[in-house]
């Protein structure tokens, strides 16, 4: 309080009466203590503390060099969380990668430095095959996901605006609701799909198809909000100058526009390729005989106890992760540098 305040930065009964005058006088006349709209409630601090100092003998006080010692320590402490944010998320990641080059079979007993659970996890046929499932299904989605979401993208910048409203809430839709809620629709659909068809005689079962006609729906919306991002920033002029030199709409395209979106539908393709690989909720609700993929069974492997195995194949899946994920962002940063003009070119 200002009472506790006067008492402790004043020396003497004199200077505290001077101090309470000079406060009561300032609550009494704002106005003459700082701008023309000053009231108690936003009056400077600096003007009032400098008049009190001059009272009790202080001289000069440097308000401003209090206001950096607390903006100092709000900055470390804002740090600090900010680094044990990082280190809940990152710490046990980091664990992972050491253990899984441990020599003892014990996850929790270090036994010296070893390869051989990378030897023995890359050569099992119970993880080839289904890396092999992973790599197949990955790649027939982004192909998919990447040309059906780049034409999907080229034509919503040109529908009208209330069916690109429309498209484009179902679009985020797709990324806000939950993956299980997103897996368990696509179950029922299919399985009610696939009943209906049985009874005129075709008879279909889950299996590959179907994780990936799960992943390309859920990564579809994610390649075009990278391509759309690039199409916001794309230089316009281009186009309107191929068309004043009566290029084709399709030349238009592959020499002016395709260009220009190369790399964010690269980008777009890589992140697809990325989360279809590392996907299990989908993958677990529209898979089949034959289509078990490698995060189901490593999945699987940790229901009857972790290994440095585990730890082997989660570590290589991870270094692959974040190697397309820095690849793509590194495209993402490329595509918004503006292009080198003829004199920057010249220089």
């Amino acid at each position: 309080t200002y009472g506790d305040w006067s008492s402790d930065v004043c020396s003497s009964d004199l200077a505290r009466d001077g101090v309470d005058k000079l406060f009561v006088e300032w609550l009494r006349h704002p106005k003459s203590y700082g701008p023309a709209h000053a009231t108690p409630a936003d009056f400077q601090r600096e003007t009032f503390v400098q008049r009190v100092g001059d009272l009790i003998g202080w001289g000069a006080v440097d308000v401003k060099h209090d206001h950096d010692h607390l903006a100092r320590f709000a900055l470390w402490v804002s740090r600090g969380w900010l680094g044990a944010g990082y280190l809940f998320l990152y710490l046990p990641i980091a664990t992972l990668v050491i253990y899984s080059f441990n020599d003892s079979r014990l996850v929790r007993v270090w036994g010296g430095v070893t390869l051989h659970w990378y030897r023995d996890a890359w050569t099992d046929p119970q993880v080839l095959n289904p890396l092999r499932t992973s790599l197949v299904i990955a790649a027939i989605n982004m192909v998919l996901a990447t040309i059906l979401g780049t034409l999907a993208a080229l034509s919503l910048s040109s529908a009208p605006r209330p069916v690109r409203l429309l498209l484009d809430a179902l679009v985020y839709t797709a990324l806000i609701v939950p993956e299980v809620v997103i897996a368990l629709a696509s179950l029922l659909f299919l399985n009610a799909a696939f009943g209906a068809l049985a009874g005129v005689g075709i008879r279909l079962s889950f299996g590959i198809p179907t994780v990936v006609a799960g992943h390309v729906l859920w990564n579809l919306s994610l390649v075009i909000l990278v391509v759309r991002a690039r199409m916001a920033g794309m230089d316009r002029t281009l186009v309107e100058a191929s068309a004043d030199l009566f290029a084709t709409p399709w030349r238009t395209f592959t020499g002016v526009t395709l260009p220009q979106l190369a790399p964010a539908i690269l980008a777009g393709a890589l992140l697809s390729f990325t989360f279809s690989m590392d996907d299990v909720v989908l993958s677990t609700f529209l898979s089949g005989v034959g289509s078990t993929t490698l995060p189901m069974r490593v999945f699987s492997m940790i229901r009857y106890g972790v290994t440095p195995a585990v730890n082997a194949i989660s570590t290589v899946m991870l270094l692959a992760t974040l190697l397309a994920i820095l690849l793509s962002q590194w495209l993402v940063r490329r595509v918004g540098r503006p292009p080198a003009t003829t004199s920057d070119a010249a220089g």
